[in-house]
């Protein structure tokens, strides 16, 4: 049995190696069951071991060429892009895609080896050819192997033709599922790169939303910004438009308190040339009064002494600023009806308007409030209270009335009979006055005469 196995490899080899056309086995497509060897070789075994060896020595050379045509035949280049990541350079992604660092450059039209982050190459991949199919790669390899194993089998025995089939249909077998690994992969890879390239896509959008909306950011600070400075500079318009309408109102204030102060100046230098006037006038009375008083004096001295002649009678009379006490006399002489005065307004017309008219009916004796004022002849009360003349009191004796105005108060009533003398009331300031004062009226018949032509 040994003897017969060993020549069949004997004639098996031979057959082989007549055979130059026929190529039976390449590095490439070695059935994972062969041992290491040399290249192209098929290893039979059986359960007592091996059988016989067939091994087809090529050149490296032939060999590289009957590779390269089968990868060729297959498979194409095609460009794509990458992003270049953190950590990569040209040396690595042109071993990453199979490349040289001249061959990037050259595609790039890269001058140096300096890229940046996130910028994007062009590589070349391989890729299955277009139209050639799994199933068209397998039978063209069946095909191949078919005709080369046909022509060395057609010389072997059954049995060792059966082991070939065998050993064969396994490799071919085996074959087929590399190749469908392979294209699985493939499609995973450019899955993979749809994915990525998807991603990138959708990365760059998101990219550019991120940048737009940073963009708008930076807009809202800076019209925050511009806002806060608006609202910050109204602010103070307003708190000055305030101080300037606080100012606006003080200063209003102080000039309305001006024309007061220059309206009182202008009453007080007009009231002072009316005290003026009135003191020139006073002066003027006071010695007219005091001439006056020494011819009464005189005069009096002579009715005095003529009268004591006549009735025995005497009376006493004071000085022209003393009260005159009460005596006998009954005539038309009237005494002063209050003491220690001042003459403030004489009768008949002045520079004052009351009511429509300037005539001044009697005159005023100006003292202190509250100064008592006496009868200056005797008579019957017709009015006592609120009059013409403020608080009056008016007396009649016979055809004469004597009014006693703008007391404080009065001490009698009317229809109560008065001595010369007696007391009416107090001085006082009520009605239309100025000051404290008496306003002394004398009426004879109804008719306003100037107390002057009366008195004692």
């Amino acid at each position: 049995m040994l003897k017969t196995l060993s020549a069949l490899g004997r004639i098996l080899t031979l057959a082989l190696l007549v055979s130059t056309n026929t190529v039976l086995a390449t590095s490439s497509f070695a059935p994972r069951s062969s041992r290491a060897g040399p290249i192209g070789a098929v290893v039979l075994k059986t359960r007592a071991g091996p059988i016989g060896a067939v091994v087809l020595k090529t050149s490296a050379g032939r060999t590289a060429a009957l590779n390269g045509s089968s990868n060729s035949s297959k498979t194409s280049l095609k460009q794509t892009q990458v992003w270049v990541k953190s950590g990569d350079s040209l040396w690595t992604l042109a071993r990453a895609h199979g490349m040289s660092i001249a061959q990037l450059k050259k595609i790039n039209r890269l001058e140096d080896e300096k890229i940046l982050i996130g910028q994007k190459l062009k590589v070349l991949v391989r890729v299955p050819r277009a139209g050639v199919s799994q199933a068209h790669s397998s039978k063209i390899v069946s095909q191949k192997t078919r005709s080369a194993h046909a022509r060395a089998v057609a010389k072997l025995g059954p049995r060792a033709k059966r082991l070939l089939k065998i050993r064969y249909t396994q490799y071919l077998a085996q074959q087929r599922r590399t190749l469908q690994v392979r294209y699985a992969k493939q499609a995973r890879y450019e899955k993979y790169l749809a994915l990525r390239a998807k991603q990138r896509r959708v990365l760059q959008v998101r990219y550019a939303k991120q940048a737009k909306f940073e963009k708008y950011l930076v807009l809202r600070s800076k019209q925050r910004h511009i806002l806060q400075v608006r609202y910050a500079l109204q602010a103070k318009y307003e708190k000055y438009l305030a101080l300037r309408s606080s100012q606006r109102r003080i200063l209003q204030a102080q000039y309305a308190e001006q024309a007061k102060y220059e309206r009182y100046l202008a009453l007080k230098v007009q009231q002072r040339r009316i005290l003026q006037a009135r003191y020139a006038q006073q002066a003027k009375f006071e010695k007219y009064q005091a001439q006056f008083q020494a011819m009464r004096a005189i005069a009096l001295r002579q009715q005095v002494a003529s009268r004591n002649r006549l009735s025995g009678s005497s009376w006493v009379s004071s000085s022209s600023r003393a009260v005159v006490r009460k005596t006998s006399y009954s005539g038309s002489r009237l005494s002063w009806p209050v003491s220690n005065f001042r003459l403030t307004s004489n009768f008949g017309r002045r520079g004052i308007w009351i009511e429509g008219s300037n005539m001044h009916t009697g005159i005023d004796l100006a003292a202190a409030e509250g100064t008592p004022i006496y009868a200056s002849s005797s008579g019957t009360v017709t009015q006592s209270g609120n009059g013409a003349f403020g608080v009056n009191v008016y007396v009649s004796a016979g055809n004469m009335d004597i009014i006693y105005g703008h007391m404080s108060r009065t001490a009698v009533n009317a229809g109560e009979y008065v001595n010369r003398g007696d007391l009416l009331g107090y001085m006082g300031c009520t009605g239309y006055c100025t000051g404290p004062h008496l306003h002394f009226e004398v009426r004879v018949n109804g008719q306003p005469r100037d107390p002057m032509g009366f008195m004692r």
